[in-house]
């Protein structure tokens, strides 16, 4: 795998394929992040400008990483971007991420959030976004989990009063040996 990694190539259309997935929320990433942030793919670093929806490579650019830097092995991406699945990356296994300034990690973690709901067509309609509502509702919120019965909680389960905690287990030192001082 790491042969294949090495060998991998980030073509054009893998490119196109993300500035797509990121264009999709444009304006709340530019609320997120107004400076912007960067894909690092091997040696190539990609960076998101959001005011204008474009990913920009960093060293033709000029410009810097933004806020955070997301590093990626380049097949991973590859394979990321073609399975139309990019929230897989926020699993931590095999991406690092790099804060570039004071900036709470939870708002980084979001951007993986809404990657999800675009790759699981939460809002591709008022249909879709209703359904998953509803059904984080049912299986979250109404979902109780069921009670024990009373009678399995009885005095003979309780351990006796008088026993210490940890009786029998080991015997406990004499204070004048736990620390010596010279």
């Amino acid at each position: 795998r790491a042969a294949a990694e090495e060998a991998a190539e980030i073509s054009a259309a893998d490119i196109a394929g993300l500035q797509r997935k990121l264009g999709v929320w444009r304006w709340l990433l530019c609320l997120i992040f107004p400076r912007g942030f960067a894909f690092a793919l091997g040696a190539r670093r990609l960076r998101y400008d959001a005011l204008r929806g474009l990913l920009c490579d960093v060293d033709e650019d000029g410009g810097g990483c933004g806020d955070f830097v997301v590093s990626v092995p380049k097949l991973t991406m590859t394979e990321a971007i073609g399975n139309n699945h990019l929230s897989d990356l926020g699993i931590t296994m095999f991406v690092r991420i790099r804060l570039l300034r004071r900036l709470d990690p939870r708002k980084v973690y979001a951007l993986f959030v809404l990657f999800q709901f675009d790759d699981y067509g939460h809002l591709r309609s008022v249909a879709s976004l209703l359904r998953w509502v509803g059904l984080a509702i049912r299986y979250t919120l109404l979902r109780r989990l069921p009670e024990p019965p009373a009678k399995s909680i009885t005095r003979d389960a309780l351990p006796p009063p008088a026993a210490p905690p940890f009786a029998g287990s080991r015997r406990p030192r004499p204070v004048g040996r736990r620390c010596r001082f010279r």
